[in-house]
């Protein structure tokens, strides 16, 4: 058995959903909900203890009693502690529900139904003796046998504020025995004597479990004892209490009767157990005679020297004994005593485990104080496959209306799966058993809620809250409980009442099992109706399972399927739900070929196929799975539709650990796979998924990513996916942006103007996939462990430079079909096959600069025709010497020479029908392209010298090398170091950084950014202007600047006034008299403004402002600003921007047979 108590469940969604609860949940005042007076005698009592500590009375534990000879009296006094709440009675009478008794006489003790006498000692413990006597009697009644139970054990752990020995009541035995902490069997836990002990051990388990507990109005008179007599006789003895004054006592204690109008002293208070009646035992027989005969028959705990054995008799005329009811008062109490109680129980095991918030039971009540009916709700969480099969409730007023109903949470929906109503004659404690058991799931929230009516009481719903002195360890959590005055409008109970639940409780049972209930888990399956739970116990079976109905296959502890080679698992039908479960030596572990299956924590091992494979299954989900050492694909989800694999761990298969083939909406989120033979994760043909939040690591590949021709853009792989520690960018129609250095793989489809810089990309299928794109720009990447390095296809404008491909299993760079794409400054090296080229003419695609070594395939594969030299001379430095020359790309097989020692070879390089009419003699590195000699510092001289007529003055000739060229004009800064520094902005302006390069040393160079109004001579653009801004250097000459980037920020906003989007701002320089537009780049929205950086050749003022639009769109072009490219940066030529090329059709064999080398399915 177990218990759940003070969990705090985030269920307040669930609540939302129900159909009957909550279309309004409100505020915490706006119900109007107050709790219920406290008993009056609970108050007094608790006022006495305040301020008469020293000097105890009728509400105190109980006086000293007075002087008597041993065993006449008890030596320690008894105490009964009053409830701060208790039932109300109304005024009506209850009668019997069967006719009264006939016999004058009756005493259980003469059936054998009521165990023996026992003795409390030293202790006011009086409540637990009687209340464990109801239930020893009950279930003697009830044929349960013969118990003694630990009264020693229910004093110890009651759980209120009381000490062990302090007293107690029916409601505190209530509690312990109904949260299942007792009882417990004398002998682990026993009372001795004369002092009981007050510690109990730890972890004793109930030996029976209470279900109901019934409270017996008061007796409208002293002749009003049907009720009370046939309960005794039909179902056992009953917890009672009465008011004490010692001389009341008979000799020996044998008798008791404490007259209506007594002015007596009253002692205390005593608790007892009533077993019987005798309406003829005579009233003379009492120390003071009562109005007639009659009395009943108590069991008392002062040993059996007390009384007759251990008996005493109390008159029917005790005025507190069943305590009278005065008819013209409705009241909650009068006195500790209360009325006749009885507890009745089953036995441990009729519930397997207990759901509860209120571990201390009914300490008070809510209403609304004008209403009798309330609402109320508590929400649980199942904690493991099992079926809920009752629910528990306190009324407080006899003939209380109630109705009942469960609702299962499911998903962002809940569903009614039980309803009953009803009407509870007597106040109490009640569990009604379901009448079909309610399969619950683990982690599905489940909610009991109740409607109660009253006949009067406007406090019906029982609560366990905190009350100073009593209860104050209750505690409750926020979407536990909650409550409503309508059904409509509920608040959670904490939001009013902190630390208070409500007295709901619910009961499940463990499902069938196997082996306990079958040997063999096909038994199980072939034997189960749709919608049952099997429980299979722990163990090995030797079983090839094959499951076609909708049921639940739930393992506990550790069993295990082992397939003996054939597959383990097979469902076939659907709605199927297995979890917990090791499945192993199978071929394959789990096959799933229904619908709508659920795969929970499964642990797949040594299966010589598949661990988990989906074949064409819809809205299958994999949860929680651990697959090891199988020998296929760990987990293969093939032709499906909206499979989810979540948090599954995945390694060591000898091929792909967790493959998606050929399906659509589907999700993978969580998962890890390490050191797979295959890819970690495999992609292929699919379209419409989402991945998200997967490691990858150690595998041979860690993703390979292919998804249907046509869906490229449909997979969303998010950026929480990571290879080796690294981040996954799968991008999708972005634009404007950099890729973070941290990349591990980047895939850019239909993207534009991204820069992808400073990245190493490895371990992947391929580590760089341009497809669709324009303007990318690829620099210093390095690729290198991957199945291919870089692929890119379909895309233009792409310009890669200072990369490495290098150690790739297939392929260094793969260019298929691109436009206006060069490849310049890189090294391909050390792959099978360097570069697989597509291309339609040699204006397409350009390599040059580059290092080809030692890829043992070949260096290029080819289709069509790609240039494999620069376009045009350029400038360059080749050892200490400087050279105007084309440049091909350096060949590590090239056998020509270098006659005249500029780095270039004299004869071509010929490759796959391709010249290299410049190859390089040794490796790219080894060139400083673009640089040039430095100018002279000039010599003054004070007599010119006209040169020679010769011409040749100066040195003699180059033997059979060409002097080094002059320095020629050319768009390229001279070979001088570069200084760079950021600067950040703190005034008002919008700028808020400037990133300066500079030909001169920056210590102690200030850069001033303000934000000011132009001067007066300065005409302002014509286009709108955000701000205009000064920007100054100190210490730099503008000759020394080589260029700077600017960053700024315009509030959305502003934008939106003007009516421009986030690619219309431009920041404008003026200069030369004019205003002149500079390249501005969007970079991001932040905070509701919108950030870019722009690129300045130097410095003055400047303007934040709209882009003037284009001819041909409605705008003229102002006169006054013009384009200024930053220093070293050609103006662009519109004749120059490369045209779409089709490709496709003239050199359709190499690309085609490329992509289904590198992405078709590998099974």
């Amino acid at each position: 058995m177990s218990t759940m108590t003070n969990q705090h469940l985030p269920i307040i969604t669930l609540l939302l959903c129900l159909c009957l609860a909550l279309p309004g949940v409100q505020g915490a005042a706006a119900l109007d909900i107050e709790t219920a007076p406290l008993n009056p005698d609970f108050v007094r009592y608790m006022d006495e203890q305040e301020t008469a500590p020293s000097e105890l009375s009728l509400f105190l534990a109980a006086a000293p009693p007075p002087e008597m000879s041993e065993h006449e009296y008890p030596v320690y006094p008894n105490s009964l502690i009053p409830a701060p709440g208790t039932p109300l009675w109304s005024g009506g009478v209850v009668t019997a529900t069967a006719d009264p008794p006939a016999e004058p006489y009756f005493n259980l003790a003469d059936e054998g139904r009521v165990t023996a006498v026992k003795d409390q000692g030293k202790c006011g413990a009086c409540w637990t003796f009687g209340s464990l006597g109801s239930l020893e009697s009950a279930l003697l009644t009830d044929g349960l046998g013969s118990w003694d139970f630990s009264e020693n054990n229910m004093k110890n752990t009651h759980g209120f504020d009381a000490g062990p020995c302090d007293g107690g009541n029916a409601l505190m035995a209530t509690a312990y025995l109904t949260r299942w902490s007792g009882p417990v069997n004398e002998s682990d836990d026993p009372y001795l004597l004369p002092v009981p002990p007050s510690g109990s051990p730890a972890g004793l388990s109930p030996v029976m479990q209470v279900q109901n507990v019934t409270f017996l109005p008061p007796r409208a008179g002293p002749l009003d004892n049907d009720l009370v007599k046939a309960t005794i006789k039909e179902e056992g003895g009953l917890y009672a209490s009465f008011l004490v004054n010692y001389s009341c006592f008979g000799p020996g204690a044998s008798t008791y009767y404490l007259s209506e109008n007594s002015t007596a002293k009253l002692d205390g208070a005593h608790a007892i157990l009533l077993v019987g009646w005798d309406d003829a035992y005579p009233a003379a027989n009492f120390v003071e005679a009562p109005p007639g005969d009659g009395a009943f028959i108590a069991r008392n705990s002062w040993g059996t020297s007390s009384g007759d054995g251990g008996y005493f008799s109390i008159s029917y005329y005790d005025r507190s004994i069943g305590r009278f009811q005065n008819p013209a008062i409705e009241y909650i109490g009068t006195g500790r005593a209360t009325a006749a109680v009885l507890f009745t129980g089953e036995p441990a095991g009729t519930y397997d485990h207990l759901y509860q918030y209120d571990p201390l039971g009914w300490t008070t009540s809510i209403g609304t104080g004008t209403t009798t009916t309330m609402y109320g709700a508590n929400v649980f969480t199942a904690e493991r496959y099992e079926d809920l099969e009752a629910v528990s409730f306190f009324t407080r007023e006899p003939g209380t209306i109630y109705e009942l109903r469960v609702d299962l949470n499911e998903g962002d929906t809940s569903r009614q799966v039980y309803a009953a109503n009803g009407t509870m004659t007597l106040p109490g404690y009640h569990t009604l058993p379901l009448g079909a058991p309610v399969p619950l799931v683990p982690g599905q929230d489940f909610a009991v809620t109740i409607k109660v009516t009253a006949p009067t009481d406007t406090y019906p719903l029982i609560v366990e809250k905190p009350v100073a002195g009593y209860s104050s360890e209750a505690s409750a959590h926020p979407g536990e409980s909650f409550m409503s005055v309508d059904g409509e409008h509920w608040e959670d109970l904490t939001a009013s009442f902190p630390d208070t639940n409500l007295c709901i409780k619910a009961f499940t049972g463990d499902p069938v099992s196997v082996p306990g209930d079958y040997a063999t888990i096909q038994e199980a399956v072939d034997a189960a109706l749709p919608g049952d739970v099997i429980l299979v116990k722990n163990g090995t079976y030797h079983e090839n399972v094959v499951v076609d109905r909708p049921l639940t296959l739930a393992g506990s502890g550790d069993p295990v399927i082992d397939g003996d080679g054939g597959d383990a698992l097979t469902l076939t039908g659907a709605n199927i739900t297995v979890r917990s479960i090791t499945l192993t030596d199978g071929a394959d572990g789990v096959l799933v070929t229904g619908n709508d299956a659920a795969l929970m924590d499964l642990t797949v091992t040594g299966c010589t196929e598949d661990g988990i494979d989906l074949e064409g299954a819809s809205n299958v989900s994999v949860i929680g799975a651990d697959v090891r050492g199988v020998g296929q694909t760990g987990i293969l989800v093939n032709g499906a539709f909206g499979a989810g694999v979540f948090g599954c761990d995945v390694s060591g298969s000898g091929a792909d650990g967790i493959a998606v083939a050929s399906s659509e909406a589907f999700t993978l989120a969580d998962c890890t796979a390490v050191g797979n033979a295959g890819a970690g994760l495999d992609l292929d043909g699919v379209r419409n998924g989402t991945v998200s939040r997967n490691t990858m690591a150690e595998n041979r590949w860690n993703i390979r990513f292919a998804p249907a021709a046509g869906h490229e853009g449909s997979v969303a792989i998010a950026e929480t996916n990571t290879v080796d520690g690294r981040p996954v960018y799968v991008w999708t129609g972005r634009q404007d942006e950099v890729v973070p250095t941290d990349a591990g793989m980047v895939y850019l489809v239909e993207c534009r103007n991204i820069a992808a810089e400073d990245l190493v990309l490895s371990g992947n299928y391929v580590g760089l996939v341009v497809f669709n794109s324009t303007g990318v720009t690829v620099r210093n990447v390095t690729a290198t462990g991957n199945y291919a390095g870089a692929f890119c296809q379909g895309s233009e404008d792409l310009s890669i430079n200072a990369s490495a491909f290098v150690g790739n299993e297939l392929s260094g760079l793969s260019s298929l079909n691109n436009t206006a794409t060069a490849v310049t400054g890189s090294l391909i090296a050390d792959n099978q096959v360097g570069a697989f080229l597509a291309a339609g003419s040699p204006d397409e695609t350009a390599l040059w600069h580059n290092t080809f070594a030692n890829n043992t395939g070949g260096h290029l594969s080819l289709e069509g025709q790609v240039a494999l030299n620069s376009t045009a001379s350029l400038p360059y430095r080749y050892g200490d010497a400087y050279y105007t020359h084309a440049l091909g790309n350096f060949w590590d097989d090239y056998a020509g020479n270098d006659t005249d020692g500029d780095g270039i070879g004299e004869t071509p390089y010929v490759i796959s029908g391709l010249n290299d009419t410049s190859p390089l003699i040794v490796s790219a590195d080894h060139y400083g392209v673009g640089e040039v000699p430095l100018p002279p510092t000039p010599t003054p001289t004070p007599t010119p010298v006209p040169p020679s007529p010769s011409g040749g003055g100066g040195g003699g000739g180059g033997g059979g090398h060409r002097a080094p060229s002059p320095p020629v004009p050319f768009p390229v800064e001279p070979a001088v170091p570069l200084h760079e520094a950021s600067y950040e902005v703190k005034s008002q302006s919008a700028v808020s950084a400037i990133d300066l390069t500079a030909a001169a040393d920056l210590d102690g160079v200030t850069v001033v950014a303000e934000k000011k109004s132009l001067p007066s001579g300065i005409a302002p653009p014509a286009a709108p202007v955000y701000e205009y801004d000064e920007i100054t250097l100190s210490h730099l000459t503008d000759a020394e600047v080589r260029g700077a980037a600017i960053s700024f920020a315009v509030p959305l906003a502003w934008m939106e006034a003007q009516g421009a989007d986030t690619g219309e701002i431009v920041l404008l320089r003026y200069h030369d008299g004019a205003w002149a537009s500079l390249e501005t780049k969007f970079v991001k929205e932040e905070n509701g403004e919108a950030l870019y950086v722009a690129e300045t050749p130097g410095f003055s003022y400047f303007a934040i402002a709209v882009a003037e639009k284009p001819q041909g769109e409605g705008a003229p072009t102002s006169p006054g600003v013009v384009e200024e490219a930053p220093t070293g940066t050609p103006a662009p030529d519109a004749s120059t921007t490369p045209k779409p090329t089709p490709v496709g059709l003239a050199i359709p064999c190499l690309a085609a047979g490329l992509a289904a080398l590198l992405f078709a399915r590998r099974r």
